[in-house]
């Protein structure tokens, strides 16, 4: 009887091991579809506030003063934002990828 239920017992064992061996890769499969796309990057010069409010970091605040700013003087870089009021190395360093200065038209 001890044997019968050791044998049932590896069994069990040996098919569970197959069974979380065949999920393992899984996890790995939806992790490349969970992948975010490419988002396209914000044009400081032609952005509305509302637009520059859904950058990560720029609030309305910021938003504001980077209109008025442009208003002024469009930006040449994606660096001459840290001329605006707000936008320090920091800032600049979380937002520059997902900003582009496109060229302005006159």
């Amino acid at each position: 009887m001890v044997k019968k239920i050791v044998s049932i017992m590896i069994v069990c064992a040996f098919l569970l091991g197959s069974v979380s061996t065949m999920y393992a890769a899984e996890p790995k499969e939806k992790a490349k579809a969970a992948e975010p796309a490419k988002v396209a990057k914000v044009d400081i010069n032609s952005a509305t506030e509302a637009d520059l409010t859904k950058i990560p970091g720029i609030g309305e605040k910021i938003a504001k003063a980077i209109v008025e700013y442009r208003a002024k003087e469009p930006f040449k870089t994606i660096e001459d934002i840290k001329k605006v009021k707000g936008i320090g190395d920091k800032k600049f360093a979380k937002i520059k990828d997902q900003i582009e200065v496109k060229e302005v038209k006159k």
